[in-house]
Parts: C-alpha cells; structure tokens; sequence
C-alpha cells in the first residue's frame, strides 16, 4: 500500500513507520522539521511541510496517490499557547482533509488520545460511551474529530478515529518526564495516584494501526489500550521499583497545577478505565504486552536501565 503519516517523526510516528516499511508497504512521511529525518527508517520516503501551512502543504501533496493517511501530528497538552493549540489541531486538520479531497486518499486514520472521554470516575468505557472533553485541549481534539465525521457524512471521506490510552515508550514523555524525572529524583505524583490510567505500549499501538490501513477498518472508532487499567501511582511505583530506585512521592494537585498548568493535571488526574474488546476482536490485533509490566520491562531493557531482581528465596 502507499501510506502517508504525519507527525511521522514523533514517538509515535517512528515506530509506525518503522512497521509500515517492514510490512512491505510504499511508506511517505510528512515532517515539519527536515533535520529530523535521521529518526526514521531509512526506507521511507519524505515531504517536509508544516500541516498549518495549507499554501506550501497543498503544494507539497499534490497529486500524490495515497491508501492510507495517518494523521499523527499533534501538538503537545503541555504547550499552554491556546492559539498554537487551535492552528495545529483544526487550521491543520482542515488543510489534511482538502489534500485528502483533492487527492482521493481512501482512508484516512486520525488518533487522539483517550482525554476525550473526560472524566469517567473510574468507571468501564468502551467505544460507546460519548465523549466529554473537559479541558481546552481535548475539546479541540474532538472538535478535529467532529470536522472527520461531517467531511465522512458530506462528502464520503472515508474516516477512522482511534483513541489511544497513554502510549509508554523509549522516548516521549515517558522517557521525558517518568524515567528522566525518577531517576534524577524529581518526579511527585499529583493528588493521591489513585486514579486509573489505561496504558499501552508503543510497539502495540503500531500494529493496531497498521492493522487498520491492511485491513482497510473504515468508518469506525477504535479504543487502543492493553488489557490491565492501573492507579498511576501505582504504574510509577512499578517503574521504580524496576529500575531500583525509589518510589517517588507525592505533590499536593493545587501545586501541581502551578507547575504543569491547570488543565494538564486535569487531564492526567482523571480516572479512566477502558475495554479493547472491540479493537482485538475486528482488528484481530495480538497484544504483544499485555499489561504494562511485561511493557515497561521491555522499555527498561531497551533503554539498558532495568536492575534485574534477586532470584526469591525458595
């Protein structure tokens, strides 16, 4: 297949094309930054453009023949710059549906993380619960997803929505601010770490998504998380204990919020269960971890950082 992927120098974006090219597939990668091609596999092709630039991006894409998009660029829930949230997730997801209009592109896979659904106080959701962004960012998201569904119902885009639970891997925030920040001992969990969080590996998240451009899975949403909704406290705690350092503590939410901004412990604090049901049952997708301790002992292992356990007394 010809495959497109945006963000494609992300965290995300390099595994999935790293798949992509090792399917077989013809694969393209739209980078914003050209100096970051050496992330990515070097069997890929390339188009530098930034999404919110629609002159040069229609330009760059034109005439391009495409099965599938993937829409991975995104900004960060981090950046607190509402006006740089709204060009990067809407101006941006306009300009990637007209180049899929105008270049007939057969599907087009958008994912978003599983913030979308608010706060659900820890109860089970699944693919039909509605949505309820509660932050700036997540409302953005949805409303992108929202313009998917209309150009879907107008126009017979093809569209599919996956949502994914908070992806771990060797780089990316987990990288950036779990195991950096543990390791040099400034990492405190917000609140009381009670709250559930449904995790899933990065090497997972690309085969389900590259599952649904080989399977052409159109027209449907799909929720992407392993098998096993941890307290967050208790997933650091993991972490730690796996790389023999200590168990972080704890920071009051108010100081929290001072420090990474009010909508972000928001959305990390909220409590969210999921099931996958749906995504391993139409996608036949094998989870190759299951839960975040067989991910987060792999992701120690490729980082070189996992203390290995003494042996139990017998």
């Amino acid at each position: 297949m010809n495959i497109l992927v945006t963000g494609a120098s992300g965290s995300i974006g390099t595994v999935l094309v790293d798949r992509l090219v090792r399917n077989g597939h013809e694969v393209t990668c739209l980078i914003r930054d050209g100096r970051k091609r050496s992330k990515i596999n070097i069997g890929a092709n390339f188009i530098i453009a930034d999404i919110t630039d629609r002159e040069k991006l229609l330009q760059s894409m034109n005439n391009i023949n495409v099965d599938a998009l993937f829409h991975l660029a995104a900004i960060n829930p981090l950046e607190r710059d509402k006006k740089l949230q709204n060009r990067v997730n809407i101006d941006g997801m306009k300009n990637i549906i007209d180049v899929c209009m105008k270049n007939n592109v057969k599907l087009l896979v958008y994912a978003q993380g599983i913030g979308v659904y608010g706060d659900t106080k820890g109860e089970w959701i699944d693919e039909s619960v509605p949505k309820n962004p509660d932050t700036y960012f997540t409302k953005k998201r949805h409303e992108a997803e929202q313009m998917l569904w209309k150009t879907n119902m107008d126009n017979g885009l093809p569209v599919t929505v996956t949502v994914l639970g908070d992806v771990y891997g060797p780089s990316g925030w987990f990288a950036d601010i779990i195991i950096d920040k543990i390791r040099n001992g400034s990492f405190k969990i917000p609140g009381s770490g009670d709250y559930y969080r449904s995790f899933i590996h990065v090497d997972d998240v690309a085969n389900a998504l590259a599952l649904i451009a080989e399977k052409n899975a159109k027209n449907n949403t799909y929720i992407i998380t392993d098998d096993e909704p941890v307290s967050f406290a208790e997933f650091v705690y993991y972490v730690a204990d796996r790389m023999g350092l200590k168990k972080p503590g704890k920071v009051p939410t108010l100081l929290a919020k001072a420090i990474l901004g009010s909508d972000m412990v928001k959305l990390l604090t909220h409590s969210v269960k999921t099931r996958n049901r749906k995504t391993k049952n139409e996608l036949g997708l094998n989870l190759q971890y299951p839960t975040y301790k067989e991910g987060v002992v792999d992701i120690l292992q490729k980082m070189l950082l996992l203390k290995e356990r003494e042996p139990e007394p017998s």
